[in-house]
């Protein structure tokens, strides 16, 4: 019920070389809210972007796939360093979908840090805002509440109020744990760094994926890609006529007699 999930159950599920099943699981928690749709947002567009190309199921396979050899690849080169995030399956479904569809892939590719930093980002922190105000207004006012309520026993002792009491008071230190959860879940997001390794690690997990199980796939591309290489061709052509080709007119020289 919080936009954060406590440590102890982000490293019970995160990476680390003493749990198998973790392999798998922690392509699914997340360090924070920031970290989880900032995840969200390429892999639902790569995922549909390389889905163009190959079987729904060819996508599921690229990303466990991907995380899978980027968590084999991680824990060989920092095995002492827990990880927690969707980042390598999502590279890996990048790098399938930068080879079977380059030029949409390209494009998408660029605009994503445009629509992360002016768009998603700033929506999601005035949703964090919000949510943590609302976190903290109910804890005023059930603050409140009890103070009221605990200031009544003292000249009524009836078993009904007693009881409203102790509710009170477990409804408190649940909102307060809230409180407490969300706080903490903010400052880790901010003091975990991003490892770009493991990006690369899930682009070589999509990449082998395509050469074991889709072969064809890879060798069909290669007309994608000399289009596009023709096309980058054509437009150097174009802005060195525009800029570098244009020869300076010679001017007749007069003489005088």
């Amino acid at each position: 019920e919080t936009l954060y999930i406590p440590s102890t159950d982000l490293y019970r599920f995160a990476l680390f070389y003493q749990n198998p099943l973790s392999f798998v699981t922690h392509l699914f928690v997340h360090v924070g809210f920031f970290h989880l749709v900032g995840n969200l947002v390429p892999l639902i567009l790569f995922a549909v972007l390389l889905e163009s190309a190959v079987a729904w199921y060819d996508v599921v396979f690229v990303f466990f796939f991907s995380g899978i050899v980027a968590s084999a690849l991680f824990i060989i080169t920092t095995p002492l360093v827990a990880l927690a995030g969707a980042s390598a399956g999502i590279s890996g479904i990048l790098g399938a979908s930068l080879v079977l569809r380059p030029k949409h892939a390209l494009v998408l590719l660029l605009a994503m840090p445009l629509l992360l930093n002016y768009v998603v980002f700033p929506s999601l922190t005035y949703s964090e805002q919000l949510f943590s105000k609302g976190l903290q207004e109910k804890k005023t006012l059930v603050q409140q509440e009890y103070k009221a309520v605990v200031n009544q026993t003292q000249y009524n002792q009836s078993p009904q109020l007693q009881q409203h009491a102790q509710q009170l008071n477990q409804t408190l230190q649940r909102v307060e744990q809230k409180v407490e959860t969300q706080e903490r879940g903010k400052e880790r997001e901010q003091g975990i760094p991003t490892d770009l390794a493991v990006h690369v690690y899930g682009v070589i997990g999509g990449l082998l994926y395509l050469w074991l199980f889709r072969p064809a796939l890879l060798l069909s591309s290669r007309k994608e890609y000399v289009a596009l290489g023709q096309s980058f061709v054509d437009l150097a052509d174009q802005l060195g006529r525009l800029f570098g080709n244009k020869k300076p007119e010679k001017k007749n020289k007069g003489r005088r007699g």
